[in-house]
């Protein structure tokens, strides 16, 4: 009886093709419990898979000629070019894993491909939008007044990442820091407690809760959904205040990230420095001046941005 494999549903002994190897490599994301890096997959896997309309697709068949017939389908359905940007380099490096573990032989069908992503209209908000943001009167509208001290909180955080934030536990906190590793890199950062971060911490965090924030209320395997339904919520709330305070542009939590380093850059805080501050480690032109850098450098910019708040 021929054998199937489970994991890539592919007949054991055969080379996968295609969509057995991206498949195997979505299921080993889901088993890391890297979510967000699995749903890139998974949404790049429906798309190619939808146009290609050939699940037995061997690797020798993606060919320069393969993907640009995609890039067109692509195009010809109104789809936006940062997306196909987004499409190609989560195909490209599917690829090249298959490259790496000689699947196939790499004859670089990507190479007349453009991967590059357009430039996207900017984020940031401006420091006076920060400081009407913050003097609004919310007592009476709990929903906004705890979505905009979220968004305060990852700015006084330096910019923090909303995912970042909900995973805080009070076991972070040592000494006058939080010190925690970013989901995205795991790259270890240390931001330095002051009185902006301390009333939020003081104002909002649960009794007998091992988190530093009410975003997570349970432990277990459902702290993603939790996370992102918090996350909705929020976004949502912000939109309406965005609204309110007038902004052109849409408020959201990421938006804090921007106006930080934004801001931090007018200051005159140097870009090693705000690098190394959101926790930038793909940059390579300012590698070489981070490891110089120490956390209470970081902290100074910091309390120079929050001193006029």
């Amino acid at each position: 009886m021929t054998k199937i494999n489970q994991r890539t549903h592919s007949v054991e002994g055969a080379t996968p093709t295609f969509f057995d190897h991206m498949q195997g490599i979505i299921e080993r994301l889901k088993a890391m419990d890297r979510a967000g890096t699995c749903r890139t997959y998974t949404k790049t896997y429906k798309s190619f898979s939808a146009f290609c309309q050939q699940p037995n697709l061997s690797m020798q068949e993606i060919t320069q000629e393969k993907v640009e017939e995609y890039e067109a389908w692509l195009r010809h359905r109104n789809v936006g070019p940062n997306t196909i940007s987004f499409y190609m380099r989560i195909l490209r490096a599917t690829y090249n894993r298959a490259v790496r573990l000689g699947m196939v032989t790499d004859i670089r069908p990507f190479s007349h491909v453009s991967i590059k992503a357009e430039k996207t209209s900017k984020r940031a908000i401006m420091w006076s939008d920060i400081k009407r943001l913050k003097e609004l009167d919310l007592s009476r509208k709990k929903r906004l007044e705890w979505a905009r001290d979220i968004f305060l909180f990852l700015f006084y955080c330096r910019g923090m990442s909303f995912i970042d934030a909900a995973y805080l536990r009070m076991s972070d906190i040592y000494s006058d820091n939080i010190v925690y590793r970013r989901h995205k890199t795991h790259q270890q950062l240390i931001v330095g407690l002051n009185d902006h971060i301390r009333s939020i911490i003081e104002k909002y965090h649960p009794a007998d809760s091992p988190f530093i924030l009410p975003i997570l209320s349970k432990e277990g395997k459902d702290q993603r959904k939790q996370y992102e339904a918090a996350l909705r919520r929020i976004n949502n709330a912000l939109k309406k205040l965005g609204e309110m305070i007038e902004l052109s542009s849409l408020l959201t939590t990421y938006v804090s990230r921007h106006s930080w380093a934004t801001i931090a850059k007018t200051k005159g805080v140097p870009l090693a420095v705000i690098s190394d501050a959101l926790g930038h480690d793909s940059e390579a032109t300012t590698q070489v001046y981070l490891a110089s850098i120490s956390s209470d450098e970081i902290n100074r910019a910091n309390d120079l941005i929050l001193n006029d708040l």
